[in-house]
């Protein structure tokens, strides 16, 4: 089995949550290499076949759009 494979059946072990943290750690990187790129990607394609990645678009959004209110 790959590491992509590996990856991929790991974050298939993660709840819904977990899978939002791990979402949100990835993207608070400022600078990826290769394997994160690929790693978030993964994330992102999990999320989507859960029907999440359009819930955790729009929580961000709505955060950024509070963060901005708020300052």
């Amino acid at each position: 089995m790959n590491a992509i494979q590996q990856a991929i059946e790991y974050l298939k072990t993660f709840d819904d949550v977990q899978l939002l943290d791990e979402h949100d750690l990835y993207l608070s990187f400022k600078n990826k290499t290769t394997e994160d790129l690929i790693y978030q990607q993964l994330i992102e394609n999990e999320l989507n076949q859960r029907d999440l990645l359009a819930f955790k678009i729009a929580e961000d959004n709505f955060e950024k759009q509070l963060n901005q209110i708020m300052q």
